[in-house]
């Protein structure tokens, strides 16, 4: 009857509110991160047996609303940084201590609530410690267990205080509280004494699975350490797969990088699970049976797919105030005629830039799309001027680090990411309000979740919104395509004259691809000599590497990284150089030296440095690494402690977003990896395409 299973850990603090997300979790309810993000579980809250709250006697009154409770925890570990002028979040910053326990299915939901509320009056004392208790118990599928969130810092009259040393002894930080004996062996204790003086009977221990295994302290030094990690792993893969057999969990992953799934997707999650095929084919029923799940056709009455309820909500909340805004008329005339007559005098358009930035003015919301080389930051740029001499306070926005980067160079002086200026509004950093107007570029790459969050921050804070893309290009790498729905429901003015390419068959090509016709534009290419044919991807990547003269296209991250280290090669001509360093990163062990390329896969404000940012290496060291970066600025990390990077050479087509580049490369070799609208973008200025077909028609095809 009683049950060994416990799992503890430390929940961290995080840029995506975690801990807000914990408890609207643990507590089966929705609730709004800092940034604004919502977590939504009352579709289950049907397991949730009860639910409660423990605070200290002279708590503030906000503590008694668990929302506002565990924001504040997360503000407590937000510290200034003073070098990268901006806040951060504390070093190793812990928010909360999360506790699951397996209750006995024997007992009754009164004798839960009893059973648990006298262990954690029993072992946390929470009176005693003045910290903050979130406890709820669940019941699914006839499996009772508790979550217990416990506050790491004590809470008075002014809020969060120190952090309670006396619940936090040596053995917490190996991830278990208990210096005398195993938490699971304890709880088991707790329930047999409690059944005995309920009961009057001895409680034998219950067999059950354990989901989770402990995770004990070993010395580095320790001959078995890899074989327990080893286990450790296993362990948490065994875990995650038990989730993912969640229909509701499925749904989610299914939709979580693209908005719809088909029989191709379903099939790849199932085989992801291993599952038998009797066993298979009852999950695809549960998930297709799934009340979230919506089935979509074409208009022929063909079923082409599935959304979820969630998704298909999201996207039409967006889309109603997409259309609302497009027609709320907010600027005045006057506005308008000024406008028009500092274009004329000020900037360099054509007429169709011109008629374009006068059609950007007057709504509460103002599309403009366009593909690359047509003038969108000419454009952009020229509404920015506009709009400061007018009187409003401009600020860009942009899905990536490297967009950011080109909007400031081209003059936006306030620019940053979308996840940064939300995180900011969210914390009282930022201010918007009705006389600001936010320009957002690459627009068209932004997922339906965030652009969800960037329209409720708008609508909240009374600000205007431009959003500028191409409808055509690759969407978000999560579930997105809001943009090609805004453009296709409420228009916009469109620029289509190709500026960038200075021959005139690259011009008509990119043209083309403007018009959706790949096959033309392939055949311009093909007959000016950009495709090449080869009969292997080892052919494909050696000619990539020897034709190299600038970026390198792949469709997957393991070929990219094998061009990386061939191009590398290739530079090196066989030698490596003597002051070459062997560096360790998350993608992958090589040798790097001075002048070789390298790029950043994370973002670290205390190196001055963001994920997707190029540099040249200047010098290299075991202890310091010096990276001139591509804006010119210089930065050192300690390569034994920062890893979050890799060569430069080579990318995913992702890394073309945004980008202007005068003469890259690609090796197409991945069919089903290339989508022919993102393909268009590093095919501008293309050096050559190194197929892995046989001739045209079949790559054409």
């Amino acid at each position: 009857m009683a049950s060994r299973f416990i799992r503890i850990e430390i929940v961290h603090a995080s840029d995506d509110s975690s801990i807000t997300k914990l408890s609207a979790y643990v507590a089966r309810d929705q609730r709004y991160g800092v940034t604004g993000l919502r977590y939504d579980f009352t579709d289950r809250r049907d397991e949730l047996v009860a639910h409660g709250l423990i605070i200290p006697k002279n708590a503030p009154d906000w503590a008694a609303v668990p929302e506002k409770l565990w924001r504040e925890a997360e503000r407590k570990e937000r510290t200034w940084d003073r070098k990268a002028k901006c806040e951060r979040w504390k070093k190793d910053a812990q928010i909360a201590k999360h506790i699951v326990v397996a209750l006995p299915r024997e007992l009754t939901d009164a004798d839960h609530r009893e059973l648990l509320l006298e262990f954690i009056s029993k072992e946390f004392r929470p009176r005693e410690h003045c910290v903050v208790i979130e406890w709820a118990i669940h019941k699914d599928n006839n499996n009772p267990h508790a979550h217990i969130l416990i506050s790491m810092r004590a809470l008075g009259p002014d809020g969060f205080g120190n952090k309670v040393r006396a619940m936090n002894p040596k053995a917490w930080r190996a991830g278990m509280p208990r210096n005398d004996a195993d938490w699971d062996e304890a709880w088991a204790d707790f329930q047999r004494e409690y059944i005995r003086k309920r009961y009057g009977v001895v409680a034998a221990e219950t067999v059950r699975e354990r989901a989770y295994v402990r995770r004990p302290r070993f010395a580095r030094a320790d001959p078995g350490r890899e074989e327990k990690t080893r286990k450790f792993a296993e362990a948490d893969r065994i875990i995650r797969n038990a989730q993912r057999l969640n229909p509701l969990v499925a749904l989610r992953e299914l939709t979580r990088h693209r908005a719809i799934f088909n029989v191709e997707d379903l099939r790849r999650y199932c085989a992801s699970l291993k599952l038998p095929d009797d066993e298979r084919l009852a999950f695809i029923h549960s998930v297709l049976g799934h009340a979230q799940c919506l089935e979509l056709f074409n208009k022929r009455g063909e079923l082409v797919g599935w959304t979820t309820a969630e998704v298909r909500s999201m996207e039409e909340a967006v889309l109603r105030r997409a259309i609302r805004w497009t027609q709320s008329r907010t600027f005045s005339s006057s506005w308008e005629r000024a406008t028009g007559r500092i274009v004329s005098r000020h900037f360099g358009l054509s007429e169709e830039q011109s008629r374009a930035l006068s059609e950007l003015v007057g709504s509460r919301l103002s599309l403009l799309r366009g593909r690359a080389g047509t003038g969108k930051s000419t454009t952009l740029n020229a509404l920015r001027e506009t709009l400061e001499r007018c009187g409003w306070r401009v600020m860009a926005l942009a899905p990536t680090n490297t967009v950011v980067s080109d909007l400031r160079k081209s003059g936006f002086k306030n620019a940053r990411t979308i996840h940064s200026a939300l995180w900011k509004l969210g914390r009282g950093t930022l201010k918007w309000d009705a006389r600001s107007v936010i320009i957002v570029d690459e627009a068209a790459m932004i997922d339906t979740k965030l652009m969800d969050r960037l329209f409720a921050a708008v609508e909240r804070t009374g600000a205007r919104l431009v959003l500028a893309g191409d409808d055509r290009q690759f969407a978000s790498v999560d579930a997105g395509g809001t943009f090609a729905e805004f453009v296709r429901c409420c228009g916009g003015p469109e620029l289509k004259t190709v500026y960038r390419q200075q021959k005139k068959w690259q011009a008509e090509a990119s043209e083309d691809l403007a018009a959706g016709d790949i096959a033309r534009a392939l055949e311009s290419y093909y007959a000016a000599g950009r495709i090449v044919f080869v009969d292997s991807l080892e052919e494909a990547r050696a000619r990539a590497a020897a034709d190299a003269a600038g970026f390198v296209y792949a469709a997957t991250n393991a070929e990219v990284e094998a061009l990386n280290l061939a191009i590398q090669g290739r530079r090196r001509a066989g030698h490596v150089p003597a002051d070459a360093v062997d560096v360790q990163t998350v993608r992958g062990n090589f040798s790097i030296a001075p002048g070789e390329r390298m790029q950043f896969y994370e973002t670290d404000h205390e190196i001055g440095c963001a994920a997707a940012e190029f540099g040249t290496v200047v010098s290299v060291g075991q202890r310091i690494i010096r990276i001139e970066k591509d804006d010119g600025s210089v930065v050192d990390f300690d390569p034994r402690r920062f890893h979050g990077w890799g060569l430069g050479y080579a990318g995913t087509a992702y890394k073309g977003q945004g980008k202007t580049q005068d003469r890259v490369s690609a090796v197409y070799d991945n069919p089903l990896a290339w989508d022919p609208r993102g393909m268009s973008r590093p095919m501008l200025n293309f050096g050559a395409v190194h197929c892995l077909v046989s001739d045209y028609a079949t790559f054409a095809g």
